[in-house]
């Protein structure tokens, strides 16, 4: 059975760094992180973009997002600015999470200048945040961005979860754009959560303890299915960076 010390995470990145996240430790960076977006001004139905790469932070964001009644659009970490901005622009997001970077292929590569050109060219966005995972000193700052260790540290350790309608939309899943403009789809927080349950369970055949690996970017629809079909049935999601 699942317990807070259940391992929710297994993270590997690719210098061959590991990093275990329990399920208490990945409630208590959600809820500090869910305050924290809440301390920015965000609300319910309020969209927040996360354009970040595999990590468990992403997995956090998601589900402070849920906990807060926003909804949260996954970004694929590969796009170029203008990409990132159309979805920012769709759904007139107020928030974009990103990171300083992540490595591939043994090279270092850059997320926030991608992310500081879409929110240029997103008005809506307010605040960007931006979670340090490679630790860079040649980053430039705004008045807009705001460092995540510095968020999270700043909140308390429990925010009570809103209680919301099964219908609340919980995210908005786009198309690559390959036909034209890239077309949102609402998915919801009740219909979701059980669909994605039962097939997790019933296709999937995930159990309790087991570990669940879905070789996509987060930034897929296959990322929510992984994170709810997991975290529903007390497995644990691997990542790869």
């Amino acid at each position: 059975a699942r317990t807070p010390q259940t391992t929710a995470i297994l993270w590997e990145g690719e210098s061959g760094e590991v990093r275990r996240v329990s399920y208490a430790e990945l409630r208590d960076m959600a809820d500090r992180l869910a305050a924290g977006l809440r301390s920015l001004g965000v609300r319910e139905r309020d969209a927040v973009g996360i354009f970040m790469p595999m990590a468990p932070e992403t997995v956090a964001a998601t589900l402070a997002c849920a906990k807060l009644g926003a909804i949260y659009l996954p970004i694929f970490s590969g796009y170029a600015a203008d990409a990132v901005a159309t979805r920012l622009n769709d759904a007139h997001a107020k928030v974009l999470i990103t990171a300083d970077g992540f490595l591939r292929r043994g090279q270092s590569v850059g997320m926030k200048e991608v992310a500081d050109r879409a929110a240029d060219l997103a008005p809506s966005v307010r605040h960007v945040i931006i979670w340090e995972r490679i630790g860079r000193e040649d980053l430039s700052w705004s008045d807009r961005d705001v460092r995540w260790e510095e968020l999270l540290a700043a909140q308390p350790a429990r925010f009570e979860t809103r209680p919301l309608d099964s219908e609340h939309p919980l995210f908005i899943a786009y198309t690559s754009g390959t036909t034209g403009r890239p077309k949102g789809s609402v998915h919801v927080h009740g219909g979701f959560t059980l669909k994605i349950a039962e097939e997790g369970a019933y296709q999937g055949d995930v159990h309790p303890g087991e570990v669940l690996f879905w070789v996509t970017d987060l930034g897929w629809i296959m990322g929510p299915w992984e994170i709810v079909g997991a975290g529903a049935l007390g497995a644990t999601v691997f990542l790869y960076e």
